[in-house]
């Protein structure tokens, strides 16, 4: 409640359109986030810092 939070809510990669496994390295990936903020804190701010995290680590 008093805490701020950054939750997975889901994580999608690989071979996901047909029955089968595949054995290469997927090409793309996505996650679902949730931010919760307290109170002083700048959504557009927070947005920046993952932005900057993000690239810092090649995404």
């Amino acid at each position: 409640m008093y805490q701020p939070t950054c939750t997975i809510c889901g994580i999608e990669s690989g071979y996901t359109k047909d029955e089968g496994a595949k054995t290469v390295l997927p090409s793309t990936s996505k996650v679902k986030l949730d931010f919760r903020l307290v109170s002083e804190q700048n959504p557009e701010e927070i947005l920046t810092l993952l932005r900057k995290h993000l690239d810092k680590h090649g995404f």
